[in-house]
């Protein structure tokens, strides 16, 4: 059963049963949905209002949506949470792409925010937290938890809501921070090494419930030092990170997974391995190339890039970049979507490793001719800085899908 089938069978309040980790993720997807204009609604009416033309305010997964409207209609423990407020920033300039939603639960409160949508800028803004430690959409975050001045606080979100919400858990003012009774993270990625360090996100982790997919990719960017429970999802690889393919079980919690598949643990070991390896120029670069590329071909959402001509676009933009650069691109790309999107390509021991140890040798190929040319100019007077070596990466493969 998915959060639609959860919603049909809840006759039971939160004072029966506290509010838990599938409520959170029922209610984070519906802060994908566009309800700027219905604050104040029970959820249980919201179908009524939309008098059944969901696709008003579902951007995708709308006839999931629908039945899940329904659902809540006939929910007496989830149809009676209010909305209360949304909130929403698109603003290209910034690469900023934020929204969260505010639901009254009768005792605290839930703020869900929205992971990335189908704007290339939501996607670019995925791709800066390689480099960035705080973002526009996590600022906004931090402001609005900090707006809220009184009443229990329950933070979540999925993919990239599920950032945020820990992001504003963790920096937000303390006082507010004292009022969280939990965060919930399902699937989001993490954050660059130095964010974990600061001690607001320290005084919020055991407060912290993050959940991933058996396959799982998002959850795997860069770190966040939270544990994790693997779940069991419906679908084949990146699939199985949609909230609707999410097994629950109807006491609320999740049906739980073996562990992660190879091929997620592999995608952990090429994140581990390459963007450390990186210089933050070269991942400045490497998400500027591929946005630029993006928008050079007229790429607004990111189903565009489905068209033959657009692609072709995309490539000649690629194509006058340096070689270098050329190189970085194309290597990362191969890399990431082979693994994480094609179910045909062989992922074995020899293939991940043939590919790492390709990229390590130019690597060392570009150091000597630095060193080399370093020599050359400087006389001896000084060393020459270049990047560090790729760590070895180490993938244990077996016949079975899951460890």
């Amino acid at each position: 059963m998915n959060i639609i089938d959860y919603a049909n069978l809840q006759d039971v309040s939160f004072s029966q049963r506290p509010f838990g980790e599938v409520d959170s993720l029922l209610l984070s997807q519906l802060a994908y949905l566009h309800l700027e204009s219905f604050a104040g609604v029970h959820l249980a009416d919201l179908y009524d209002m939309l008098q059944g033309k969901v696709e008003d305010v579902a951007p995708a997964h709308v006839e999931e949506t629908r039945a899940l409207l329904l659902a809540l209609g006939r929910s007496p423990r989830l149809g009676a949470v209010r909305i209360e407020e949304q909130r929403t920033t698109f603003d290209p300039a910034t690469s900023c792409q934020y929204s969260a939603t505010l639901f009254w639960l009768g005792d605290a409160y839930y703020l869900a925010c929205r992971g990335t949508d189908g704007t290339l800028v939501g996607w670019k803004e995925n791709l800066d937290l390689m480099y960035k430690e705080d973002t526009a959409a996590q600022e906004h975050a931090v402001g609005w938890l900090n707006q809220l001045h009184s009443g229990r606080l329950i933070v979540g979100g999925h993919s990239k809501g599920g950032n945020l919400a820990l992001y504003a858990a963790a920096f937000c003012d303390p006082e507010v921070q004292s009022r969280i009774l939990a965060v919930y993270d399902h699937d989001g990625p993490g954050f660059m090494p130095s964010v974990c360090s600061r001690p607001g996100y320290s005084a919020i982790v055991r407060r912290v419930h993050k959940t991933v997919p058996e396959m799982c990719v998002f959850g795997h960017i860069l770190v966040d030092e939270i544990p994790y429970t693997v779940i069991k999802a419906d679908g084949n690889n990146i699939y199985q990170h949609f909230p609707f393919n999410w097994q629950v079980n109807p006491d609320g919690t999740f049906v739980l997974g073996k562990g992660l598949t190879v091929r997620s643990q592999i995608v952990r070991e090429i994140c581990d391995a390459i963007v450390p390896a990186m210089t933050m120029e070269e991942r400045r670069a490497f998400v500027s190339t591929v946005y630029e590329s993006l928008r050079s071909a007229d790429v607004q959402r990111v189903g565009d890039i489905a068209s033959v001509h657009t692609i072709a676009k995309a490539l000649q933009y690629n194509r006058n970049q340096s070689k270098d650069v050329r190189d970085k691109v194309s290597r990362c790309v191969h890399l990431f979507l082979s693994v994480a999107w094609d179910s045909s390509v062989d992922v074995t021991e020899e293939y991940i490793g043939a590919t790492l140890n390709e990229w390590r040798a130019k690597r060392q190929e570009k150091k000597a001719r630095a060193e080399e040319k370093g020599v050359r100019r400087t006389a001896g007077k000084r060393s020459v800085s270049t990047n560090a070596k790729l760590p070895e990466v180490s993938v244990d493969v077996t016949d079975d899908d899951t460890q």
